[in-house]
């Protein structure tokens, strides 16, 4: 039975997620997440809009330009309403209907406006050069086109409040942080606003949400389970066995560190995402439960060889994602921890890999611990410096352990939804009574930041 549940496991990620799932950015997943959700009530009707911006705004010797995408949504609109935008972030620009957002602008009559990132579009600044790709030439976009909207005559008077989930949430603390006379508010949601290297704590949360929210069974069944694969990659037999029971290729060489590892990512990555995304705890439920299921096979051998990962990756806007986290924020998510059951096979050492198999050789722990200091200096980690800006997290959000969830002030305020993922309240609906709390506390706090 437990080669079977070991084989179920690892087929059952095989099956749901594949490349093109686990590797999905965390804008990609929640976008797909409200849409999913919402189904036709989730599609907005914004009017698609071209901005250029410059390819790089504190170089002057680049004086090239490029055309930034943007939506607008005016159909809930009055004169003397706010500016709401809500910001794009690690993929295409998507002007869907979501939750807290909406449900706020139809209260307050406001102009809904929504950016797309720069490199997550078709159209790139510099397609054959990264260096134009960072958090704050994002920032310096946005302030041109929030200027460029507030210069038309029914926006004058009109406050601006700036919406942002996971990566995109930073930036909407963080264009209030540096921009307060451009962003009078910000609601920033599961934003992980403190750069760190070694990010242990993730697994340490997913660990903690299946034994609460699955069962403590179930976490020690992951645990049992993890430390089996790791004994069996100790041997050559053990090592033909693990090919065996999960129709691994043949030709994937586990006498390389990185596919080892990469072999636990794919079994991990799964979990990860289940745990971030889902907004019912059934789901967790019912992952754990079928840990007792029958067998499923596959028929086309699984390829967990390192370097293919990386060829897949070079084409997906994983790609530009992960270049930010190898150059700003870090966020290696690592089993770096006793508190989760997954092991610790998964180290910052992939991560660097991954960075260097990608952009090249330069990158070293030491060259991303500085750039992540210099990203922590400049925006202020867990403690910055602002006004007006809301923080939300979910209690079952791993993201969260990197985010702001007490507050900071009482122009700063923070607030935890109880039993809730990843940016819920971007989703169509609060999804339970304390959510519905939450949402109306949320409200009540910024609709003043307007009016004042």
């Amino acid at each position: 039975m437990d080669l079977l549940l070991l084989k179920l496991l690892f087929i059952n990620v095989y099956v749901v997620t594949s490349f093109e799932h686990r590797f999905l950015t965390n804008w990609e997943r929640l976008t797909n997440k409200v849409k999913e959700l919402g189904g036709d009530s989730a599609e907005v009707n914004a009017e698609e809009k071209w901005i250029y911006q410059p390819v790089d705004h504190f170089d002057p010797n680049v004086n090239r330009t490029w055309p930034m995408k943007y939506f607008e949504d005016l159909s809930l609109w009055q004169s003397g309403g706010p500016i709401f935008l809500m910001i794009g972030g690690e993929g295409p620009g998507t002007p869907y209907r979501f939750g807290l957002i909406y449900e706020l602008a139809t209260e307050t009559n406001a102009a809904v406006f929504f950016s797309e990132h720069r490199y997550y579009g078709k159209i790139m600044p510099d397609p054959t050069n990264l260096k134009y790709l960072s958090s704050i030439q994002a920032i310096y976009d946005l302030v041109n086109l929030l200027k460029f909207i507030k210069s038309d005559p029914r926006f004058y008077s009109s406050r601006v409040v700036a919406f942002g989930g996971s990566y995109s949430g930073n930036l909407a603390a963080w264009i209030r942080l540096l921009f307060p006379e451009v962003v009078d508010a910000a609601v920033s949601s599961s934003a992980p606003v403190l750069a760190k290297q070694d990010f242990f704590e993730y697994l340490e949360v997913v660990g903690e949400v299946l034994y609460k929210y699955g069962s403590p069974q179930c976490y020690e069944t992951l645990s049992t389970r993890f430390a089996s694969y790791k004994e069996l990659f100790k041997t050559a037999a053990g090592i033909d066995q693990i090919k065996q029971m999960f129709n691994l290729c043949p030709q994937v060489d586990f006498t390389k560190k990185e596919n080892i590892m990469f072999f636990f990512l794919r079994m991990t990555g799964f979990i990860m995402g289940l745990v971030q995304q889902s907004q019912e705890r059934v789901a967790i439920q019912n992952f754990c439960n079928s840990l007792s299921m029958a067998e499923i096979h596959s028929n086309q051998c699984i390829n967990v060889d390192f370097n293919y990962y990386i060829k897949y990756l070079s084409v997906t806007h994983s790609y530009m994602w992960i270049y930010q986290t190898c150059t700003e924020f870090g966020y290696f998510q690592t089993g770096n921890s006793g508190k989760q059951p997954f092991g610790n096979v998964i180290s910052v050492d992939m991560y660097l890999a991954i960075c260097k198999g990608l952009f090249g050789p330069q990158f070293s722990e030491q060259t991303v611990d500085m750039a992540i200091a210099h990203t922590n200096k400049m925006y202020g980690g867990l403690s910055p410096n602002l006004s007006k800006v809301m923080f939300v997290n979910g209690n079952r959000d791993p993201w969260a352990a990197l985010g702001i969830k007490q507050s900071l002030s009482a122009a700063a305020p923070a607030v935890v939804i109880d039993d809730a993922s990843h940016c819920s309240d971007y989703y169509v609906q609060p999804h339970n009574a304390d959510a519905r709390m939450k949402w109306d506390l949320i409200k009540s706090i910024v609709k003043p930041w307007i009016s004042q």
